[in-house]
């Protein structure tokens, strides 16, 4: 789905009238790598519904604009979009690390559970401490995510 091949399939797909494909069709063109992805993506994302706007963060970040990671971070905190903007951070990689550690422990449950498995997958040793400080909430669902996020990134440090 990310070949340039794609790219004609995926820019007809912008201007169909079923949110599905045309968030398929951002999406694609922000993994291809097209330089016009963002400025396509920001004409379909612009007033349309939240995961069209996530998706144009998306396509925005991997292009290389530092500040729409945070608009990624702040959207795990939302409950509709969460696993969007969960997966979004984790395709970006090492990049959402940082941001998502700054805000990890000044958020619900639900959202630290989320947060916590996007930095056990990209998260590295600078993130060790905001995880670990978590392995004594008050939630245990959390308490054993992070236990087990910081041994997944130990696991790595030592590979």
């Amino acid at each position: 789905i990310g070949h340039p091949a794609s790219a004609p399939v995926f820019k007809a797909a912008l201007s169909r009238k079923e949110e599905a494909f045309r968030l398929a069709a951002v999406e694609g063109l922000a993994r291809i790598g097209d330089a016009n992805a963002v400025t396509a993506a920001q004409s379909v994302g612009a007033a349309r519904s939240r995961g069209l706007q996530l998706a144009t963060a998306f396509a925005e970040t991997r292009s290389g604009e530092a500040r729409a990671i945070d608009r990624l971070v702040q959207a795990v905190d939302e409950g509709p979009t969460r696993l969007q903007a969960r997966d979004y951070l984790i395709e970006v990689g090492k990049g959402s690390a940082a941001p998502a550690a700054t805000v990890l422990g000044s958020t619900g449950p639900e959202t630290r559970l989320a947060l916590i498995e996007v930095l056990s997958v990209v998260g590295g040793a600078g993130e060790l401490p905001a995880i670990e400080a978590l392995q004594n909430d008050k939630d245990e669902k959390v308490a054993a995510a992070a236990e087990r996020a910081a041994m997944r990134i130990k696991a790595r440090a030592r590979q």
